[in-house]
């Protein structure tokens, strides 16, 4: 096996010939320095010098580069064992399979799991007199499953009505169980809701079933504490 060490892309790696291969099975130096040679063994090399650095084996047909090459895209096979812990650039994984940083996954927060610790919370009330389904309150935080409460009150003459939303990508659906109460008394509601995931909204939203106005409070959110970051809104 011929094994090309150099400082630019050999003759026969761009032309994939076995005789072209065989101008150049060695070389090494910068663009500037291969350019200097007047040997016409490496006069086809210079044609092709840069100042990069990568190591070529010969399939007896064509030049492969050898892994790990330099600015190189390659797909490795089989278990790579690492003696240290490999650092990865400083930028945020965008798909579900790029490997994520541990300032990332540290910034992401914990798994959450429903208890009666209060992470997050509304109190204040706010009204409707919409016939339609209309946001009422809106906190986004952690993953994991989540304890949502809130208070709904209807009206002397009106039913009040209210629904937990998931917010994810810009589009909110309905996934809490719908919520009716008459009079002007506040009723508490809870539910555990699983599949929460960093970056979604929890969003309480309400109606009411004429003109009246009805209102919800205290909308909170329980679960084990970790590392979140909670914005209301």
């Amino acid at each position: 096996m011929a094994v090309s060490f150099g400082g630019f892309w050999a003759h026969g790696v761009t032309q994939n010939s076995e005789a072209n291969m065989n101008q150049c099975l060695i070389g090494w130096g910068t663009a500037a320095e291969i350019g200097a040679l007047n040997a016409a063994t490496y006069a086809g090399c210079a044609l092709f010098a840069t100042d990069t650095q990568q190591a070529y084996y010969s399939n007896g047909s064509a030049w492969v580069a050898m892994a790990p090459g330099l600015n190189v895209t390659e797909t490795i096979n089989g278990v790579k064992t690492f003696g240290s812990i490999p650092e990865l650039p400083a930028s945020n994984p965008t798909t579900d399979n790029q490997a994520a940083r541990k300032a990332y996954v540290d910034t992401m927060g914990s798994f959450f799991v429903a208890s009666d610790t209060l992470l997050a919370s509304i109190d204040a009330a706010k009204g409707t007199n919409n016939t339609s389904y209309e946001l009422g309150r809106s906190i986004t935080g952690g993953s994991g499953t989540l304890r949502i409460k809130f208070d709904l009150r209807g009206n002397t003459d009106t039913t009040g009505y209210g629904r937990i939303y998931r917010k994810r990508n810009e589009a909110s659906a309905a996934i809490g169980t719908e919520r009716t109460v008459a009079g002007t008394e506040y009723t508490t509601y809870s539910e555990d809701i699983a599949g929460w995931i960093q970056g979604d909204t929890i969003e309480v939203w309400i109606k009411t079933s004429n003109a009246s106005q009805i209102a919800i409070r205290n909308v909170r959110v329980y679960g084990t504490v970790g590392p979140v970051v909670w914005v209301t809104t």
